[in-house]
């Protein structure tokens, strides 16, 4: 055999291997393949975490969205549904995501998170400015008329003391809009049991930041993204946890937290 044909030979051999390497990087690379496969987040209306167009919903949460799936360099969709259709859709994996999301065992059994949450829930107290009142315990919540919206989730602490009759005078509101308006009409109740990011975007939206005091942060409870156990999404979580930190190190987290402000 000529020279010549063994470096055909040698030729054809190293780039078969290229290709088998390139196909195997293809395979098994947990990149999105195509442009038009985006990951489908799904979301539900809550102010001022998301609200607006469902077609174009902003907030908090969207803010943050965007801006960790702009530096993950990964295509997304978000879609606003109602909550128990997007805690469905999760589960059967109709939807990749979910957020922001509580984190319970019950939906540990379908759901996988990141190490980081999104944002964290701050339910808080709340009074009028010019009001005396102090909360130095939460068992003094007895003492007066506290304002609540109907089946919220206010968080562990909170449901609790209710149980235990701590707190029982209470006047609920349908909105957390009715309920502030109700503590600014004053003498409708004493302290308002609320999310600080809610209190303070509709007080902004009044023009009326000033208007009440927090006295007491309650419970801080740490909201995620939620990938449904039904697709391969375990990387986009690693990237997520990477990315997320350096939004908080740069200061980004807290200019879209103070927009909202």
């Amino acid at each position: 055999m000529k020279i010549t044909q063994y470096k055909i030979i040698f030729r054809s051999l190293f780039f078969l291997k290229h290709i088998t390497l390139i196909t195997i990087f293809w395979l098994f690379s947990p990149v999105i393949s195509f442009a038009d496969e985006k990951i489908k987040l799904a979301t539900l209306k809550a102010t001022p975490y998301v609200f607006g167009n469902e077609r174009a919903p902003t907030g908090i949460a969207i803010n943050l969205i965007e801006e960790v799936f702009k530096r993950m360099n990964i295509p997304y969709q978000i879609t606003v549904y109602p909550w128990s259709r997007a805690i469905n859709n999760l589960k059967t994996g109709e939807v990749d995501c979910v957020m922001p999301l509580l984190r319970t065992k019950n939906r540990e059994v379908f759901t996988h998170y990141p190490t980081h949450p999104i944002i964290h829930e701050n339910r808080s107290l709340f009074v009028l400015s010019d009001s005396s009142i102090t909360i130095n315990n939460l068992k003094e919540l007895a003492h007066y008329r506290i304002g609540m919206v109907q089946d919220y989730n206010n968080g562990d602490v909170i449901d609790k003391l209710v149980k235990d009759n701590v707190i029982s005078n209470i006047e609920y509101t349908i909105t957390s809009a009715q309920n502030i308006k109700k503590i600014l009409a004053k003498n409708r109740f004493d302290i308002l049991i609320e999310d600080k990011h809610v209190v303070w975007h509709h007080l902004k939206t009044m023009k009326k930041l000033n208007a009440l005091k927090m006295i007491y942060d309650v419970q801080n409870t740490p909201s995620y993204i939620g990938c449904s156990n039904k697709k391969n999404l375990e990387w986009m979580l690693k990237k997520f946890d990477h990315f997320y930190p350096m939004m908080i190190k740069d200061g980004t987290y807290d200019m879209i937290i103070d927009k909202y402000r």
